[in-house]
């Protein structure tokens, strides 16, 4: 692991060449496909029943980048994963119902991510990540130290989904997004990247890449 301190980590502008983006917006109703993402009805049904749209739209975001990619490390980032399914969960506890276990194991960070390298035979580890404001930061931070020791290419996934009323004041994203980002090392300086500021956020990102930009920085 690249060990940053924290001046260090400030003073240091990281770049990353994006080779290929997927995305999923939905404002209301079916969600809007953009790059490669895959429709979400293309997902195989048997695989896909018991999730829920923020698990079928991350898959649906990794599958479309191909399927030669079942060697490459993926890091989700999301403030607040699957925070519906555990609100359903919590809800089942004061009502004194039984829970689902299969509700239960879906509830956790990562699940969303782990549901997809199932579904795209992905066979690399996979980091979630979640860090308030800073969570698309600390994610792409992640990204670039892993590139930086051994490897080629690594996938940023970015989920969420607006939250429920019960939390909707910690969250106010009027629309629910998805992307994944297939990242390689920053070689060719050519390249101009699209640098986030302090108040960009992941839509900002997304719509950066889909309009076709090369690389990022931050």
């Amino acid at each position: 692991m690249v060990a940053l301190s924290a001046n260090t980590a400030r003073s240091v502008h990281r770049h990353l060449t994006v080779r290929r983006f997927s995305g999923i917006l939905r404002e209301d109703g079916d969600g809007k496909l953009f790059g490669y993402a895959a429709d979400i009805s293309s997902l195989p049904r048997r695989q896909v029943r018991r999730l829920t749209y923020f698990e079928k739209a991350t898959a649906a975001c990794l599958t479309g980048l191909g399927n030669n990619l079942g060697d490459t490390p993926v890091v989700l980032a999301s403030r607040y994963g699957d925070i519906s399914k555990t609100l359903e969960l919590l809800k089942n506890v004061i009502s004194g119902e039984l829970l689902s276990p299969t509700s239960f194991s879906l509830s956790v960070h990562n699940a969303a991510i782990g549901t997809a390298s199932q579904i795209t035979a992905n066979r690399a580890g996979h980091t979630a990540i979640s860090a308030g404001e800073h969570t698309l930061n600390a994610a792409l931070t992640e990204c670039w130290m892993r590139l930086q020791e051994n490897e080629d290419q690594v996938i940023l996934t970015y989920a969420e989904c607006r939250l429920r009323d019960e939390y909707a004041v910690f969250g106010p994203a009027s629309s629910d997004i998805h992307f994944c980002l297939l990242l390689e090392r920053y070689t060719d300086e050519s390249l101009s990247a699209r640098r986030l500021l302090a108040d960009d956020g992941p839509l900002d990102l997304f719509h950066a890449a889909e309009a076709g930009v090369k690389a990022v920085s931050w």
